[in-house]
């Protein structure tokens, strides 16, 4: 006996529209992070945002690295100083480029950030916050008013967003690298990584700020780590690392471990910003390069890259 075939055009038609209906909600949680769930979902290397307006992450590994400058590197200056060994344990999330003023622009159309017509710098008092400017990374940011950014997201989001601790921002930009800088370190091939002061013979078109990723990124996937704009991290300012954590945690000491333990004392009201920027010089672009600064002081070529945590 023969069975006809038949074919009904409405319930496939319902069954496809359903298909499609749960692939894109797939899709969606892929792409916006609400489908993951614990750290181990997570390998080095993936990408991913946690709401539209989020910047996009990458995931960085877990890894013991040397922290500080060597005594043979060019440049090195004494807060660099001594060089030890740091286990950063846990992976973490980066933002890929430098918050940009877009991202900041969101932040501050909900009234979590400060407008544009309130921040001030010398010689900038716009910042660029032109449209056509959107994607430069957003300076003239104090290290407190960065904080109010990483506490919206956190608020948008429900995730532990923060600014990184000094030794996962170092961690970072190395890219697994132990070298001065996460590249070769020549001069003839700087201009291909690093966004520096115009004096280092760099034809690349900017004079000064350039949009985030115009350059090539490290091994981890990060771009900009060195150069463009420095970088706000979670640390008192020290002279040097004397007491500094070894577990990957930032430095907020104030008082000496013991009455007479040598080094210096750490200053909480000043900060530290990593990564050198748009008016350094090679010395400055170094993965070891660090200074400090006022907690609610503004500069026209700080800016500030977040972090997550990876539940």
């Amino acid at each position: 006996m023969r069975f006809p075939l038949t074919c009904n055009l409405a319930a496939d038609w319902r069954i496809a529209v359903l298909v499609l209906s749960v692939y894109s909600v797939a899709m969606c949680l892929n792409m916006f992070g609400a489908g993951t769930v614990t750290a181990d979902s997570f390998v080095a290397g993936d990408r991913f945002r946690d709401c539209p307006v989020c910047p996009e992450m990458i995931v960085v590994p877990a890894r013991d690295f040397v922290m500080g400058s060597p005594h043979y590197e060019v440049g090195r200056p004494p807060q660099e100083r001594p060089p030890r060994e740091v286990s950063v344990r846990e992976k973490f999330a980066m933002a890929l480029y430098e918050i940009k003023i877009s991202e900041w622009k969101s932040c501050a159309s909900e009234d979590a950030c400060a407008s544009g017509a309130d921040i001030q710098s010398e010689g900038n008092s716009e910042f660029g916050w032109r449209e056509w400017k959107r994607t430069l990374p957003v300076v003239g940011i104090s290290w407190s008013e960065s904080k109010k950014y990483t506490a919206w997201l956190a608020s948008k989001t429900g995730f532990e967003y923060r600014l990184p601790s000094e030794a996962e921002w170092e961690h970072a930009a190395r890219g697994g690298t132990s070298t001065g800088q996460f590249w070769d370190g020549l001069e003839d091939t700087v201009c291909e990584f690093a966004n520096l002061d115009v004096s280092n013979g760099c034809a690349d078109g900017y004079e000064g700020i350039a949009p985030v990723g115009s350059y090539q990124a490290n091994a981890f996937g990060l771009y900009d780590m060195i150069g463009n704009v420095a970088e706000w991290v979670e640390d008192c300012w020290y002279e040097g690392y004397e007491w500094a954590p070894t577990d990957g945690t930032p430095s907020l000491r104030t008082e000496r471990p013991e009455p007479l333990a040598p080094g210096p004392l750490g200053d909480c009201n000043q900060k530290v910003y990593r990564g050198g920027h748009w008016k350094s010089d090679l010395d400055e672009a170094r993965s070891a390069s660090r200074a400090g600064l006022g907690m609610d002081e503004r500069s026209d070529y700080i800016g500030f890259r977040i972090v997550r945590a990876l539940p």
